[in-house]
């Protein structure tokens, strides 16, 4: 990806933790919300907020990359492939405002509810995986904008969610896309 398509590789963005949730705060704030215990390399290290601070209230007012581009003029898109997302789950506050000009949560949260049949129905019918959706989302919004500066990013977790060599029959969808 990154000699052929130009592609950016997060040098330094380490798992810390067991689910999304740890590793998006990272990813997204720069900040750990979890203890990582004391282990051969280092000792113990402390979060850097407590559950109040990263769980209790929203996340708008946090200092997010993407917010930085989106206020140099850039397009933005952020797409997960669940509803609850990295940021929010479980249970806890994620964005009162959208945090993309472009945000796929909404219909990844109607996709999800008990009454979208439809939704549902035509997913099973056509063999789509979540990260179809992801990845069709931001072909659709990298064309819309093709000559002008945009920044998108999804996060699938469903890839290796309970499997994890599950990301890799995924592999040439994302080579040719």
């Amino acid at each position: 990806m990154k000699e052929e398509h130009k592609g950016v590789l997060f040098r330094y963005s380490n798992k810390l933790g067991i689910n999304s949730r740890p590793n998006a705060w990272t990813l997204f704030f720069g900040k750990q919300i979890y203890e990582m215990g004391k282990n051969p390399y280092t000792g113990e290290i402390l979060p850097d907020l407590n559950v109040t601070m990263h769980c209790d209230r929203p996340n708008d007012n946090e200092n997010f990359w993407m917010h930085r581009f989106r206020d140099l003029g850039y397009h933005t898109l952020m797409a997960d492939d669940w509803g609850s997302n990295a940021i929010a789950y479980p249970y806890c506050w994620g964005f009162l405002r959208p945090p993309a000009k472009h945000y796929m949560t909404p219909f990844q949260r109607r996709r999800e509810e008990i009454d979208a049949v439809m939704l549902t129905n035509t997913s099973a019918e056509l063999c789509h995986e979540t990260f179809q959706y992801t990845s069709g989302y931001l072909e659709q919004f990298m064309a819309a904008y093709k000559n002008e500066s945009q920044l998108g990013f999804i996060w699938n977790s469903n890839l290796a969610h309970d499997y994890q060599n599950g990301l890799y029959h995924a592999d040439d969808h994302f080579y040719r896309m």
